[in-house]
């Protein structure tokens, strides 16, 4: 519907979520940057640069050309780009395994997984047993986890973060409450490695 609407020749503004929209971003990034239609890809960090660009709408409706509007939109889009940080960048080696050694590790392994009160065996999937577990012992696992062990984790993470945006510091520690209770869960079924 929105390439019919584009491809119009009218003002159009296209307000995608950033980390979960309609992931047709880049095609529609595509279609925008021909200067034949008027239409500009806005990726909003906040509200205000969303109201900032839906108000130049008030210049096609105030008399003011289309191209008068993509120029105003795109002003509206760099002024609200967050400008280049100065990060101290840290090495991250990883260290990737072969596929032999990635299928071999796959067949030492098994899934865990959780749907309902019920323990048992599934069927195999791509030859990794299968092995259902409770909701009741994840949910054991995570009122067990060490408050004080994921407050440190937590405070730890937001330290090392470059940014941290819209995320209470209360989340962030009922987070990692969370991932020590999983690890536990692993720890018990056999699935964590030595380090």
């Amino acid at each position: 519907m929105w390439q019919t609407i584009a491809r119009t020749g009218k003002p159009v503004l296209y307000a995608d979520f950033q980390y979960g929209g309609s992931g047709g971003s880049w095609y529609i990034t595509q279609l925008s940057s021909n200067r034949k239609i008027a239409m500009l890809v806005l990726l909003p960090h906040q509200h205000k640069d969303l109201i900032s660009a839906v108000s130049c709408f008030r210049i096609t409706g105030g008399g003011g050309s289309v191209a008068e509007f993509v120029a105003a939109t795109e002003k509206a889009r760099l002024k609200s780009t967050p400008s280049e940080g100065r990060y101290k960048t840290i090495v991250n080696e990883i260290n990737f395994l072969s596929a032999e050694e990635c299928v071999r590790r796959f067949r030492e392994s098994k899934i865990l997984a959780v749907m309902d009160q019920e323990s048992k065996i599934a069927e195999p999937v791509m030859g990794i047993p299968v092995e259902y577990i409770p909701f009741s012992e994840v949910n054991a696992a995570w009122s067990l986890a060490d408050n004080d062990e994921a407050v440190s984790i937590a405070e730890k993470w937001q330290k090392n973060a470059l940014e941290v945006v819209g995320v209470p510091f209360e989340n962030t520690c009922n987070f990692c409450g969370n991932v020590y209770g999983m690890k536990s869960v692993l720890k018990n079924h056999g699935r964590m490695r030595s380090r």
